[in-house]
């Protein structure tokens, strides 16, 4: 399953006990009786109730936490932008994930390194 990173097939009971929980808080459901909408079914029949939809299934709030920020300052990461232009560009710039910056980084390094290595180069016919 994708929420929970399973590798294999994990059974699912239909009469997986409910744990009552305190005076007037709803029972809590385990993860034995429990499917997520990302849920692959390998085999089998089922039958079930929606009991959180949107943004209050555990799947929203792994969603939420992504979209939530990380807790650093923006404006720390781009101290290099000192110019309106440059304001403007990174105000405007897409949310990029960590895979993503890290890849614009290694490219910005490669071209570097190669702009390093043509202007370092003499002609050969000279």
């Amino acid at each position: 399953m994708l929420l929970t990173g399973d590798s294999e097939d994990v059974p699912k009971k239909y009469n997986a006990p409910i744990h009552p929980a305190g005076a007037g808080k709803p029972a809590k459901l385990t993860a034995s009786n429990m499917v997520f909408s990302s849920t692959t079914i390998t085999a089998g029949n089922a039958r079930g109730i929606v009991v959180e939809t949107g943004m209050n299934t555990r799947v929203g709030s792994i969603a939420a936490l992504l979209q939530a920020k990380s807790g650093t300052d923006a404006s720390a990461e781009k101290k290099w932008i000192r110019n309106p232009l440059g304001d403007c560009i990174a105000k405007h710039r897409p949310k990029l994930t960590p895979l993503q910056r890290a890849l614009h980084h290694t490219g910005y390094v490669m071209g570097l390194i190669a702009v390093g290595i043509l202007v370092t180069r003499t002609d050969p016919r000279t």
